[in-house]
């Protein structure tokens, strides 16, 4: 139990230092904290479980919970020094090596950027330790690593992105410029040439120097360059003068500084905008660890945050004990399902079995049902780089092979109708790609295979012509394409080519019932009159102009998939907008009548008896909205379309922010990820 006395206090935050274009328009918001007088929490099972698994979603309190929560994260609250905090329970130690950790499980992953060790917890309601029916609040912890932005000035940080320092005399070109501004926007910096410590916000990198770069000093009405105001202002020469100008925002206002004079300041996480491919690969493989080091690292963890110590006054006062020893389980292998091919005589299915030890099965046999591409062409975009190792003819090999696997597949095919090799480069792409897809459909092509150069980002437009369009496209890398044709890549082929044949209309296997259940059994799981809708959310973070100037009215993206054809394993579907930030899906209603259009056209004009809705990306705080919000849009879709009302509604809502991770209880110390 807990008394919290009386107080209360609040402070103001200006409306500009927001990111919301919205937010931005307002002088200040005004947040109050206050205790209540003489409020009591109790912390025991029946406080704690019964309010927080209430059905009534009216009644239902985690209060409790989330005083635990706080609970156990106020060490790391009262000791910054020693920790970086943020969302979730997202916890990272400032200082690895003094909890026993090594520069291998903290490294460097290239462009100025570290691991840092860490963990994910939370307080969640479980069933155990008896089984079924037995609910208690655990702790649910796992170690995690994540990259930061290392201390250093700003210069030394570029020169690692672009790979050498000659950019201080030089400056840098315009490639080096598209690649460094997406990973240091958004970083804060500090400098101190002010006398005391200032802190900016990085935008980009400028094309001009400290000499290139003026502006009208006030005192003398005199065009002044950044090199000459620096030494008049600050007595500061600069040392780098033809290096490039860092953009800054600080209050509102935006400013040219050199970045001989920014340090990064330490403790800032990388955000997915940040990240490289070559900085995203080397995190990947770093954070794979075997179950037995990451065992290690968790109670490292643990012992770091002081979970378990009788002296941490924050979990002790509270009346709380965590078991030092983790909950147990029985665990039990299932059965994986059976893939269903045809024979190449199309007379029969064939069954294959899932190895239940990797997950894997084999892809011998011919597609459950082959595409057929009648019209379609075959173009490669690459950069002048790349014609030093790509040619026509390695495009016109790949077709064949492309045709091959179409071929041992069941796919019918052509030769393709139009086949071309292009040069480009990142500014005339989108025009190179529309003139091609244009070509393409003029020519009454169905489909167009797209390989394209690894230095130019053509991705976004190939798929923004194919909407415009309505040409259907895939690509793939030079790279990918240089493994089938000079290596015998035969697997990448064959990836490539599973998606080509479900782009065009197939369907590469269905599934069957596993070894040991009744033949019947997938019917009983996904019968022919129920409807499978999964909805999956994405809420768009502010995004900036290449001044940093946000958008303003980025929508949500709402997509969705569905078994809507005949084959209930079949799921095709697409994606919706709505205004930003709703919890809600808005366009449920407009959703739910195309997909059953589609249905009702494969069905010959029956509609589904039964439909069950899986939704990610929603928060349990939100339940009670979706109740009073979604399904009456859901159902008057129904009626709309079916003409009745009285459907059978299966809503399942899940969370994936979890972080229980299972481990078998004997675990060998081997460098194996199996057990993991």
């Amino acid at each position: 139990m807990s008394r919290l006395l009386n107080w209360s206090t609040e402070f103001r935050v200006p409306g500009e230092q927001f990111e919301d274009p919205e937010l931005k328009t307002v002088p200040y918001l005004v947040f109050q904290i206050k205790r209540e007088l003489d409020y009591e929490v109790h912390i025991n099972k029946d406080s704690v479980v019964e309010p927080s698994m209430n059905l009534n979603l009216a009644e239902r309190n985690k209060l409790a919970l989330q005083f635990m929560e706080i609970a156990v994260n106020e060490y790391v609250f009262r000791t910054p020094d020693q920790f970086y905090s943020f969302e979730k329970g997202k916890v990272y130690l400032v200082r690895p090596p003094d909890y026993g950790f090594t520069e291998r499980d903290c490294p460097a992953v290239g462009d100025g950027v570290r691991l840092f060790v860490g963990s994910a917890k939370g307080i969640q309601i479980v069933e155990g330790p008896k089984g079924r029916g037995h609910s208690n609040a655990a702790l649910i912890i796992d170690s995690k690593k994540a990259g930061f932005h290392m201390d250093t000035l700003m210069h030394v940080k570029i020169a690692e992105i672009v790979g050498h320092q000659n950019f201080a005399q030089e400056g840098l070109s315009k490639q080096e410029l598209d690649k460094v501004n997406p990973v240091i926007r958004g970083i804060t910096v500090e400098t101190i040439y002010r006398g005391h410590s200032d802190k900016h916000f990085i935008v980009g990198v400028a094309e001009k120097n400290a000499t290139t770069a003026t502006f009208i000093l006030q005192q003398t009405g005199k065009e002044t360059s950044i090199l000459e105001y620096f030494k008049l202002r600050y007595n500061i020469q600069l040392r780098y003068p033809n290096m490039n100008l860092l953009m800054a925002r600080k209050n509102g206002r935006n400013s040219l500084i050199p970045m001989e004079l920014c340090n990064v300041i330490r403790g800032q996480r990388v955000s997915i905008s940040q990240q490289t491919p070559r900085q995203s690969q080397a995190t990947t493989r770093n954070c794979a660890l075997p179950p037995a080091e990451r065992i290690q690292q968790t109670n490292q963890i643990i012992a770091a945050q002081a979970l378990h110590d009788q002296e941490n006054p924050y979990i002790v006062n509270a009346g709380l004990d965590i078991i030092k020893e983790p909950l147990k389980v029985t665990g039990r292998f299932i059965n994986g399902p059976g893939i269903v091919f045809r024979e190449r005589s199309a007379s029969r299915e064939e069954t294959h079995h899932v190895y239940p030890h990797d997950g894997k099965w084999k892809f011998e046999m011919p597609f459950y049902r082959p595409a057929r591409i009648d019209k379609w062409a075959l173009y490669g975009l690459f950069s002048q780089n790349d014609h030093r190792s790509v040619n026509y003819n390695m495009i016109v090999e790949f077709g064949k092979r492309l045709m091959k696997e179409a071929a041992k597949k069941g796919v019918e095919i052509d030769v393709p109708a139009d086949c071309r090799m292009v040069t480009v480069t990142k500014q005339n792409c989108g025009s190179e790609v529309e003139k091609l897809m244009r070509d393409a459909a003029n020519a009454a092509c169905f489909f167009v295979f797209f390989v394209t150069s690894d230095e130019v980002p053509a991705h976004p437009h190939i798929k923004y012509y194919e909407r415009l369009y309505t040409v259907g496209t895939q690509d793939m890398k030079s790279s990918n394409m240089k493994k089938v044709v000079e290596q015998n890549k035969h697997l990448t082929l064959e990836n490539v080519f599973l998606k080509t044949n479900m782009k065009n209309g197939g369907l590469n296997y269905s599934l069957h019932s596993p070894k040991g259940f009744d033949y019947e059994s997938i019917n009983k799981w996904f019968p022919p009159h129920r409807l499978v809708l999964g909805l999956g959310f994405s809420h768009s973070p502010f995004l900036k102009n290449f001044k940093g100037e946000p958008y303003k009215d980025v929508p949500s993206v709402i997509g969705y998939t569905a078994n809507m054809r005949r084959n209930p394993f079949e799921f095709i579907g697409g994606f919706n907008f709505q205004p930003k930030g709703r919890e809600e899906c808005v366009v449920i209603g407009n959703i739910l009548e195309d997909v059953l259009r589609v249905w009702k056209q494969e069905h010959e004009g029956q509609l589904p008896q039964e439909l069950l809705i899986y939704r990610a990306g929603t928060s349990e705080g939100a339940y009670e909205t979706i109740l009073s919000y979604e399904l009456p849009l859901i159902r008057g879709s129904l009626a709309k379309i079916c003409g009745v009302y009285g459907h059978k509604i299966t809503y399942i809502c899940v969370s994936k922010s979890h972080n229980i991770r299972i481990f078998q209880e004997e675990v060998v110390s081997s460098f194996h990820l199996k057990n993991n």
